[in-house]
């Protein structure tokens, strides 16, 4: 869509644009991706606030691995990307399609700002992923 192709090319006065004239920030591309996935995968923060920023936006879609826009922003190590979302009340938990919850990509990236504030939040510490790795 247009807003995936803004996200993507960290436009966001287009994104603002396209928003503003009713785009769906929760639209799909062919990989199951919402323009947030774009925004924040493509390490385009100022574009991720203004997704964040509308009251309609869905934080715990997951794209066709199962990352969820916080498993992104884990690794990315974007620790105000993932103190927005918590703050939104993503789910701290909710595992990807390999059984890893967002506290196994942050220390698999070894995101040690990011893995303290998921701890914070209550992200449990022993879950074990589906090849038995825990993320601590």
């Amino acid at each position: 869509s247009a807003l995936h192709r803004a996200a993507e090319n960290d436009n966001v006065e287009i994104v603002a644009l396209l928003l503003q004239a009713g785009a769906d920030p929760n639209s799909l591309n062919v990989y199951e991706q919402t323009p947030l996935h774009i925004a924040i995968e493509g390490d385009h923060p100022e574009v991720a606030l203004a997704l964040l920023g509308q009251d309609d936006v869905k934080l715990n879609t997951g794209d066709f691995g199962g990352d969820k826009a916080l498993h992104l922003a884990c690794a990315k190590g974007n620790l105000d990307i993932v103190e927005r979302l918590v703050a939104l009340k993503a789910v701290v938990d909710m595992c990807d399609v390999n059984g890893e919850t967002p506290l196994h990509v942050a220390s698999a990236h070894n995101q040690e700002e990011v893995i303290q504030k998921l701890i914070e939040h209550g992200c449990p510490v022993n879950t074990s992923s589906n090849d038995g790795s825990k993320p601590l």
